[in-house]
């Protein structure tokens, strides 16, 4: 099971279009060389299990995870995933928007530095 459960991580990351042709560029080969296990639980467990869930499609995964990247204020999260939102054809004033959107719950700060992040995302593609 985890074997499969890696693969389908592989595939789903292929498909973003963020993680190279192989689906292993990012996180992954950032801490392959100092912690392989953790490396492949990435792949395995948030993609291969996470994201391999059915319901929901990968555009709507990719706008969860901004919004949870934003709250957080992790703004390397909200560049990386809206590249994967583009990829999937949303367009780039949508993911502005949501972003926006965000801003009575997460607060000025916080939408800034995703802002930011997402217009690197937008400029870069």
């Amino acid at each position: 099971m985890e074997n499969n459960r890696y693969k389908k991580g592989i595939e789903i990351r292929k498909s973003l279009g963020v993680y190279g042709e192989d689906g292993l560029s990012g996180s992954y080969t950032e801490f392959e060389d100092i912690a392989p296990h953790h490396s492949k639980s990435i792949v395995e467990y948030c993609f291969g299990t996470c994201w391999d869930q059915g319901l929901l499609d990968h555009k709507t995964r990719e706008m969860l995870v901004v919004a949870a990247a934003a709250a957080q204020d992790l703004p390397e999260e909200v560049e990386t995933h809206t590249r994967g939102l583009m990829n999937q054809g949303v367009a780039s004033g949508e993911v502005i928007e949501a972003i926006v959107s965000l801003c009575p719950y997460i607060g000025f700060p916080k939408t800034n530095h995703a802002l930011r992040a997402a217009k690197k995302a937008i400029e870069s593609n």
